[in-house]
């Protein structure tokens, strides 16, 4: 009576052991990329930082600098309000010989582009080095006075036609006698002569601006740029307002600056960290195999000693054989097993017991009809026919190796099969196989060596089995 058995890879503590080993190695390569993780955070905190304080010192130096360029501008203008004007005398415009003084002054000053002089409302220019319309750029109403020299004013920034420039507006009043204001000198700033800046690798963008977020200027790629330049969208900035000016100085870094100082270093890192992945996963795997083989062993061992027990309590050779393909199914991880034994005095193999993981391969085996005759293809020519005449184990081979096996493979039942051995059992020395133990597997690594052992071991026992039942 021929019986299906369900195969297990292995028992269930078997199972719990390979998955505990996978679990192991698992949560090992977790905390190795946790701490990677841990790791990239830290760097990139720290390079965040860096440039914050890289930021922070580029704007104090610039926001110094300002200070001082335009102090410098508002210190000439008051040179020539004294040069200019003496209180002594009244004169409100600068004679000739002043105007010599002013032209000396100004070679050795090239910030100093032009002067002008402009009435008590200061809406319109009365004198001016160079000449110009008498309506001044910025009007008296745009100007502001800094806190703590109410004598000085600020005005708007505005692109100079006449010099090709962006300007500051900048003026000081004139005071007379009286400390009446008799009127303004001016001077626009040319903001691309602001001096003394000095930025530092990866704080691309300097931006100073008025109060209200007007740009005053831009440093960007070495140099001043118009208030107009394009920004960069930036990760991060840093604040510093300028002394005694209503100005603010920002100094910005970009997200791809960021990258650029933390790539080079986290490469590197990922290197390592994924070496240190494959070195945990071939060793989880090398542990993996080496679990199962034991296993493997542990299951063999266990599958010799319940043939040993069953085949000595069956007393017919149907049920012996029987007994030994269901524990060749149950313990060895074969897709079927069959006993096949010569029928009379014809030439076929006859199928005497069989089991398999399916019942459609259980009855594609049932089918099976091999020969003894080597000139009867395919059948003469499987592998349990060999086996047969040949008097010794066959295989394993697959169907690559064997046409007979392609042939008789045609059927769509048996294209699970990618090896098979064949062993001979014999009841006495010297004489024909009383039958053949044929293993289908799945797969082409399937018969290792010690389940070749095992299978041999196996019918060895069989045999004996055999010889003391006759």
């Amino acid at each position: 009576m021929n019986r299906i058995k369900k195969t297990t890879s292995h028992s269930a503590d078997g199972q719990n052991i390979l998955w505990g080993a996978t679990a192991l190695f698992v949560v090992i390569a977790l905390i190795v990329m946790s701490f990677a993780y841990w790791r990239a955070e830290t760097l990139q905190q720290s390079i965040k930082t860096r440039f914050h304080d890289r930021a922070e010192l580029v704007a104090v130096r610039t926001a110094d600098a300002v200070a001082l360029n335009i102090n410098s501008h508002f210190n000439a203008l008051r040179f020539f309000s004294q040069t200019f004007f003496s209180r002594k005398t009244g004169r409100f415009l600068p004679n000739k010989k002043v105007l010599s003084v002013f032209t000396s002054f100004q070679r050795s000053h090239p910030s100093i582009i032009a002067i002008n002089i402009q009435d008590a409302s200061g809406n319109r220019i009365i004198w001016s080095s160079t000449k110009q319309s008498t309506k001044p750029i910025t009007l008296g109403n745009q100007f502001s006075s800094l806190p703590g020299h109410p004598n000085r004013f600020l005005g708007k920034v505005c692109y100079s036609h006449r010099d090709h420039a962006w300007v500051l507006a900048m003026r000081q009043r004139i005071l007379d006698k009286q400390g009446a204001v008799q009127g303004f000198i001016g001077s626009p700033f040319v903001l691309s002569t602001l001096r003394g800046i000095h930025s530092l690798p990866n704080i691309q963008t300097i931006v100073v601006t008025k109060p209200h977020g007007q740009v005053v200027s831009v440093w960007k790629n070495g140099q001043w740029m118009p208030p107009n330049t394009p920004l960069s969208s930036f990760a991060g900035e840093v604040t510093v307002p300028v002394h005694d000016y209503p100005l603010k100085v920002y100094a910005q870094w970009t997200a791809s600056a960021l990258n650029q100082a933390f790539w080079p270093v986290e490469r590197i890192r990922l290197v390592i960290l994924l070496g240190i992945l494959f070195l945990i996963a071939g060793l989880g795997i090398l542990t993996r195999r080496l679990l199962q083989r034991l296993l493997r062993l542990k299951h063999y061992q266990a599958a010799a000693v319940i043939a040993q027990h069953e085949l000595l309590h069956q007393k017919e050779p149907q049920g012996m054989f029987q007994k030994l393909v269901e524990i060749i199914v149950e313990q060895t991880e074969a897709i079927a097993a069959y006993i096949v034994v010569p029928e009379g005095n014809s030439e076929w193999l006859r199928v005497l017991a069989a089991s398999a993981d399916t019942q459609d391969l259980l009855r594609a085996i049932n089918a099976l009809t091999p020969s003894r005759d080597p000139a009867h293809f395919p059948y003469g020519n499987m592998l349990p026919s060999l086996a047969f005449r040949e008097k010794r184990p066959q295989g394993p081979v697959g169907p690559k190796q064997s046409s007979a096996m392609r042939t008789v493979q045609q059927q769509a039942l048996l294209s699970r099969v990618r090896s098979v051995m064949a062993y001979p059992v014999f009841s006495h020395e010297d004489q024909e196989p009383a039958a053949v133990l044929v293993i289908n597997s799945n797969s082409h690594r399937h018969f290792t060596l010690p389940l070749q052992q095992l299978i041999g071991q196996l019918s060895d026992t069989l045999g004996l089995a055999l010889m003391r039942e006759l």
